[in-house]
């Protein structure tokens, strides 16, 4: 079983029983302490649980239960989303990714627009207008990272052709874009197939990092928008990838 698979687990056991100790999940998993240690700082950071002495329980008055998209986004993930929205021109067809940064961007879309998105958050964060036509793609809701996968989405979005896809970044180095969950690697190259423009937007404390599955080499990226704190070796090794580079002022 992946950590990924065990935090859904551990997710729904806690908001089931409200708690689970540090010894009953290396129990359940057959997982040693310090993995189930990890297992515990990744599900603090859902909005609803809390991490405790030797475990961890389910926040109900929690105030960081309000809906994911109103969560405010940091002043650097609000940069970034700003500069990558001006990357879309009125009138164009778009594939937006799921994640924080790429759901900040959507009070910024320029109008009309048609938006294919495999996040909810993506729709909810959308403001009411005649002039957005948004296609939300149906499948399996995953609930760790907030987006729809597997076959039937990636079925539905065979479908669509379209500009430009924005997609999220969990690692990315000179061997190319990584994500933790296969079904979330297999999603994002399928979103990549579809555009005539890929482009990625994230803070750059990404960059340098490895993950367990490849989505893509770099030289199926076209732009990727970051902050200026980018290294330069990290700089460097997607220049020669001929990857266009956009760093915002701050």
């Amino acid at each position: 079983m992946t950590q990924e698979e065990r935090l859904l687990e551990l997710e729904t056991l806690i908001k089931t029983d409200g708690k689970i100790t540090l010894p009953q999940i290396c129990e359940r998993f057959s997982i040693s302490a310090d993995s189930a240690r990890r297992d515990l700082v990744k599900l603090a950071e859902l909005p609803d649980i809390m991490r405790i002495r030797g475990g961890a329980i389910f926040n109900r008055l929690s105030r960081h239960t309000m809906a994911y998209t109103e969560k405010p986004a940091s002043s650097r993930k609000q940069t970034l989303a700003q500069k990558a929205a001006t990357l879309i021109r009125p009138g164009e067809h778009v594939l937006i990714d799921s994640g924080t940064t790429l759901t900040t961007m959507m009070p910024y879309l320029p109008e009309p627009l048609t938006i294919v998105t495999n996040a909810p958050d993506i729709l909810q964060a959308c403001q009411p207008s005649s002039e957005k036509e948004i296609f939300l793609l149906g499948g399996q809701f995953n609930a760790y990272h907030r987006a729809m996968l597997g076959t039937l989405a990636e079925a539905q979005l065979a479908q669509f052709n379209v500009d430009k896809a924005f997609i999220g970044v969990c690692a990315l180095s000179e061997s190319g874009l990584m994500t933790t969950l296969e079904q979330e690697a297999t999603m994002k190259r399928a979103m990549m197939s579809r555009a005539s423009q890929v482009i990625l937007v994230s803070e750059s404390h990404k960059f340098g990092q490895r993950n367990l599955f490849t989505v893509c080499e770099l030289d199926q990226i076209d732009i990727i928008v970051t902050d200026p704190d980018l290294s330069e070796t990290d700089k460097d090794y997607l220049l020669r990838h001929d990857i266009e580079l956009i760093i915002t002022n701050e």
